[in-house]
């Protein structure tokens, strides 16, 4: 809604980013091959050779079958509706098998939300919500004759980009086909920019996106998410949302970027996800995202020989695997553990740390009570995974799950009242009790408002600025989650210096070609406004505007 703060800002960025320093260069695209899709192309089956917008191919798949190098290829797509299996050159046909898919090959790029009439993609004037890829190929809204998965990306040393599009509708329930509904990745690196994944499933891991790296390459184990939407994907066993089964970085960092880079979720929000609803145990669940295990890092800590913790971000960073940050949590449900996140250890040598910061969590719901000796969470730690060395310090270790700045509320709760369950929990032992970022066991926080009741307790020191508080959101009960001036997460990031709780910004939300802290929160308004005492990030997704 124009009403949003920033959200004007936001656009003239994205415009001045997508037309010369985002996505690429003035001189990388004009080496690029453009070909145009609109399925209410002007032109006759027997004149679409999609090389522009009079001559668009009507057809999705026939723009895929056009593509004979995907690392220099593009695909603007028009506004309308596009289902795999259908083909209008040379003739018209339409499968409607289960199993077809929309095949993008490791390194292509599309792009979506075009009018049909724009001469650059920075120009384009339609939304992700009406440049619809379903996998409801007869139209019918009947799920059980629906494709298995929408997209599949297929194997590969280069990204594939997906860019303003609504994906929807995959069933991931055949033999052999249990996961991924909406996109099904393996071994490429895959970056989404302003992708929304809506009503898929899986019977087993992953309903929105099942992710698999390459097990240790170079490349093909990185993913990134920026400004997407998750809203009402479920998968019977893990990860409603996003499963990551094997998870590493990206083979090539951001422009500006000169250290190895982390996969990120930035700016997103998970609405309504549903993870591990099939069976009610332990082993499952990650209402939103379940990460499985990391990769081994390929690059450690380059220099500095003294104990340092996260507050020197250019020495302990190169040991990100994921970062999730500025994003939103909402209602999201598990029948297992983890309604927002479930984290398995890693059984990789050295997998990298997670880090989630600056992210609000609420209004999860538990399906049903597990057994007293299992308990459950907001984000669920399974279990203690072997220390992880720093090279130069060998006899410090990293702990895997690092948390700042964050609003977490536990399951089946308000933010006003009390819970019996933990927001942050996983088996005896695996949470951290002390507030050094150097710790072996699984979990650390710093700095957020986390509902906590009792068994593994996150610290509440002073030192680590942690608080159990109402976050005094504008309304909870419409799902309003940002704060009230009166909100006690507000100038409450306190330890360090302001910007060493901000992520590196990794995708130039700015678009000024600097990888300094990330200005903006979800909204893309300005973060980091003094709404108190000190001008200080507030807790969560959102920051506090006065005016």
């Amino acid at each position: 809604p124009p009403s949003l703060p920033g959200r004007s800002d936001r656009w003239a960025r994205r415009a001045l980013a997508l037309c010369g320093v985002g996505l690429m260069t003035a001189a990388s695209a004009a080496a690029q091959s453009i070909i145009y899709v609109d399925d209410g192309s002007p032109a006759a089956p027997a004149s679409q050779d999609g090389d522009d917008w009079p001559t668009a191919f009507a057809s999705l798949e026939d723009a895929l079958a056009a593509v004979s190098v995907p690392a220099n290829t593009q695909i603007w797509l028009a506004e309308g509706l596009y289902t795999p299996g259908y083909r209008v050159v040379p003739m018209t046909t339409s499968t409607t098998l289960r199993s077809d898919t929309f095949t993008v090959p490791s390194g292509l790029k599309i792009y979506g939300g075009f009018s049909g009439t724009e001469a650059s993609i920075g120009a384009r004037t339609g939304s992700a919500a009406l440049t619809l890829l379903t996998g409801d190929l007869l139209r019918d809204g009947n799920d059980t004759n629906n494709c298995y998965h929408v997209v599949t990306v297929t194997s590969g040393n280069e990204q594939a980009l997906l860019d303003r599009l609504t994906i929807r509708d995959g069933e991931a329930d055949g033999t052999g086909d249990t996961n991924g509904g909406g996109i099904y990745c393996e071994g490429s690196d895959l970056y989404l920019d302003e992708v929304r994944l809506v009503e898929n499933s899986a019977d087993e891991r992953g309903g929105g996106i099942y992710y698999k790296g390459s097990t240790g390459s170079s490349a093909g184990d990185g993913f990134r998410a920026l400004r997407c939407e998750f809203r009402l994907n479920d998968a019977g066993d893990l990860g409603g949302a996003i499963h990551f089964e094997k998870l590493g970085i990206p083979a090539e960092p951001s422009s500006g970027i000169s250290q190895d880079e982390p996969s990120w979720i930035f700016n997103c929000e998970f609405d309504r996800n549903l993870g591990g609803a099939e069976y009610a145990s332990t082993g499952v669940g990650g209402g939103a995202i379940n990460v499985q295990d990391r990769i081994e890092r390929t690059e450690w800590f380059a220099t500095n020989s003294t104990h340092v913790d996260f507050t020197d971000p250019t020495v302990v960073e190169q040991s990100w695997t994921l970062e999730i940050a500025n994003s939103l949590f909402k209602g999201n449900i598990t029948d297992g553990v983890g309604s927002s996140i479930r984290i398995q250890p890693t059984t990789e040598v050295e997998g990298g740390r997670i880090v989630i910061r600056e992210c609000t969590m609420a209004g999860d719901t538990l399906l049903t009570e597990l057994p007293e000796d299992t308990g459950t969470a907001t984000v669920w730690i399974t279990g203690e995974e072997d220390p992880i060395d720093v090279i130069v310090e060998p006899n410090h270790a990293v702990s895997s799950t690092l948390m700042m700045a964050c609003i977490v509320m536990a399951p089946n709760s308000s933010p006003s009242s009390s819970s019996s369950i933990n927001a942050i929990d996983g088996p005896a032992g695996t949470i951290a009790t002390s507030p050094s970022a150097f710790n072996a066991t699984d979990f650390v926080a710093w700095d957020s408002d986390i509902q906590q009741s009792s068994g593994a307790v996150v610290h509440s020191g002073t030192s680590a600025g942690n608080i159990n508080a109402d976050p005094e959101f504008v309304n909870y009960g419409i799902g309003n989650l940002r704060l009230q001036s009166t909100s006690p997460c507000m100038d409450d990031g306190a330890v360090g210096a302001t910007s060493q709780l901000l992520p590196l910004d990794y995708p130039d939300l700015d678009a000024n070609s600097a990888t300094t802290r990330l200005p903006v929160d979800l909204d893309e308004a300005t973060r980091v406004v003094n709404g108190g005492t000190a001008a200080l990030v507030d807790m969560g997704a959102y920051e506090y505007d006065p005016n």
